[in-house]
C-alpha cells in the first residue's frame, strides 16, 4: 500500500503544488523523507476544492501511456475523515479516447446527480 500512495498520490499532490504554488519552498512532497504534514494537508485542500485537476494532472502525466488505475478500493467514514482498508489494487492499462469519453460520462452523469461526495 505504501509504494501504492509513493507512485500515484504523492505525485500529483507536486503537480498540484506546483501549479498553483502553494508551498513555494517545498520542491517534492514525493521525495521528502518526512512531509510536513500540514504542508500537504494545504496541497490536498486545493485538489479537494476542485477535482478536476486531476483530470489536468492525468492528461499531462498519463495521456496515450500506460495509467495506473485504481480498480479496487474500499473506502469508510471515520468520524470526519473518510478511510480506507488499505486494499487498493492499482494495474496498468492504457486508456484510448473512447474509454476516456465512457469514463467522463460516468462522472458526469454521477456528478448531475449527486452521487458524488467531496465530504461527509
Amino acid at each position: 500500500m505504501e509504494n501504492c500512495i509513493i507512485r500515484l498520490w504523492l505525485p500529483l499532490l507536486d503537480f498540484v503544488n506546483r501549479k498553483y504554488r502553494i508551498n513555494r519552498k517545498r520542491k517534492s512532497i514525493a521525495t521528502a523523507k518526512e512531509p510536513d504534514p500540514a504542508e500537504v494537508k494545504e496541497v490536498a485542500n486545493k485538489l479537494w476544492s476542485d477535482v478536476t485537476i486531476i483530470d489536468a494532472y492525468l492528461k499531462e502525466r498519463f495521456y496515450g501511456a500506460p495509467m495506473p488505475l485504481l480498480l479496487e478500493a474500499t473506502f469508510m467514514p471515520f468520524r470526519d475523515v473518510i478511510i480506507s482498508d488499505g486494499l487498493v489494487m492499482p494495474y496498468n492499462i492504457l486508456v484510448g479516447g473512447g474509454m476516456k469519453r465512457m469514463f467522463k460520462d460516468v462522472y458526469m452523469t454521477a456528478k448531475k446527480s449527486g452521487r458524488i461526495h467531496q465530504s461527509l
